[in-house]
């Protein structure tokens, strides 16, 4: 078995999920006995689906492939608007800074089309403070 990015991006997916679930997620979530949701549900699905999905891109087959600074660059620019909009939602909240996030990854994504930009940029971000917000009466910054 060879390493290549692939199975490298696996492996750290799977170490991520992992961590998530047994480190992360304990950590960040309180326990609380109401709802009918509890708060680490999600995360803890989200973490399981990162390690199957890390598993299953471990063990397939692919070619060698060497690294792009093309591709590394865009990263380090996801990167930095994910970061800076994480800093300007303590500021400003949630409801303000998610939709402008979303449109700009769309967009550096080069998704052009008007309703998946509106389905990602408005619909998502409110339906994620709805959820949270009512379902799991849990309060977004």
């Amino acid at each position: 078995m060879t390493i290549t990015s692939d199975r490298i991006a696996g492996f750290c997916s799977i170490l991520f999920g992992a961590a998530l679930l047994v480190w992360i997620t304990p950590l960040a979530t309180e326990t609380v006995d109401y709802g009918w949701m509890r708060p680490n549900t999600l995360p803890d699905i989200l973490a399981w689906v990162l390690i199957v999905a890390g598993i299953g891109l471990s063990v397939s087959s692919s070619e060698p492939s060497t690294p792009s600074f093309l591709l590394i660059s865009k990263a380090a620019v996801y990167f930095l608007v994910i970061v800076a909009s994480l800093f300007a939602i303590s500021y400003f909240g949630y409801l303000r800074v998610a939709p402008i996030l979303a449109a700009i990854i769309m967009i550096l994504l080069g998704e052009r089309r008007w309703p998946w930009l509106f389905a990602g940029a408005v619909v998502v971000p409110f339906a994620i403070w709805f959820f949270i917000e009512f379902l799991l009466s849990r309060p977004l910054p």
